[in-house]
């Protein structure tokens, strides 16, 4: 147990101002891996969440951006910055005019994070550390979540908590980049940014983040599974197919709607996806064209990789973490590139 979280936070990051946020000034880190590994040594744990509280991830910036530029979303309203990390979002929405900000999250450094930020900005934020999941929504008038579509079953824990605040009145606001559990209905998209970020931390150097509201009532069905849901994956079956889309999208989406009836999901003028029997997605990329990337399940990733090598497939890319979880990428002897994913 860290006795002085604050003091850890003050000597592992420094303050920066997130490329899409420059108003917000957050103490953050330069790198996850460094960062990472001395949170587990203060914790004397391992095998803990990424410190999601040291970096201002693309969800969270798109609507703290949002929150900045559509001051009269919580202008003199309660908000709830749900899941807060960093509490960037929280920040924005005090400097917004938000009469009551409550930032909430169950990582221990959150809290610790959220008032040195807060203080750094000179606004006011109040801080719970409770599982909101376990509880009926708190009376706010909006609730903000970023980033929380990562991994299922907590994204679906998170969608049925929100759609019972907004059936009670709440406005709800999610920022994200398109991750895998993100609810592919019932939402109505309000803005989209162009997030700078890094690979260390997502799968490419800019994500094209959407901010979304409910539409309408939302009407929960049990009997559908989104898709990548854990009954459909399998230790080393195919999961999802990544696929160049040439100099331009247009062409190449334009070919597959009037031949296979698919239709496209837009993230962005550079990547569109699909749900047409299998999950995947289309990039532009002028150089890939005839390279599609096979990406593979696995539960347990260091062992996959080790069956791999022994197999005589070759790493090209060691396991690297991103918010939807991890994956590596090798080379089969027949010289085609593949990736293995899990969430752990």
């Amino acid at each position: 147990m860290i006795v002085d979280p604050a003091g850890f936070i003050l000597k592992h990051t420094r303050l920066q101002r997130p490329p899409h946020t420059p108003e917000i000034a957050l103490h953050l880190a330069t790198q996850i891996e460094p960062i990472w590994r001395q949170t587990e040594e203060a914790l004397g744990q391992e095998g803990t969440d990424p410190p999601f509280w040291a970096f201002a991830w693309a969800g969270g910036q798109a609507l703290a951006r949002y929150l900045l530029d559509h001051p009269e979303e919580v202008r003199s309203l309660r908000v709830l910055d749900f899941a807060a990390g960093s509490g960037l979002v929280a920040i924005a929405a005090a400097k917004t005019g938000a009469a009551q900000v409550l930032a909430a999250d169950i990582d221990p450094f959150c809290e610790a994070a959220t008032a040195l930020n807060a203080k750094a900005n000179a606004v006011e934020v109040a801080f719970t550390g409770e599982d909101l999941l376990d509880t009926d929504p708190p009376d706010v008038d909006v609730i903000c979540a970023g980033d929380v579509c990562y991994e299922w079953p907590l994204a679906d824990r998170v969608r049925r908590w929100l759609e019972t605040a907004h059936r009670r009145g709440v406005r709800i606001l999610i920022g994200d980049p398109g991750r895998a559990y993100l609810p592919r209905e019932g939402l109505m998209p309000l803005a989209r940014y162009e997030i700078e970020t890094t690979r260390e931390i997502e799968d490419r150097e800019v994500r094209s983040t959407g901010v979304f509201t409910f539409a309408g009532l939302v009407a929960y069905r049990t009997n559908i599974e989104p898709l990548g849901c854990d009954t459909m994956r399998k230790d080393g079956k195919i999961d999802y197919v990544e696929m160049p889309g040439g100099a331009g999208l247009a062409a190449t989406k334009a070919f597959y709607q009037a031949a296979f009836g698919w239709s496209f999901t837009d993230w962005g003028p550079d990547y569109a996806s699909f749900n047409e029997g299998l999950d995947g997605g289309f990039w532009t990329d002028a150089e890939a064209v005839g390279k599609p990337l096979v990406i593979l399940y696995a539960h347990d990733l260091e062992a996959m990789e080790s069956k791999v090598k022994a197999a005589g497939g070759a790493v090209v890319r060691e396991i690297f973490s991103f918010p939807g979880g991890r994956r590596f990428h090798f080379r089969d002897p027949g010289g085609n590139e593949l990736a293995v994913w899990s969430e752990t």
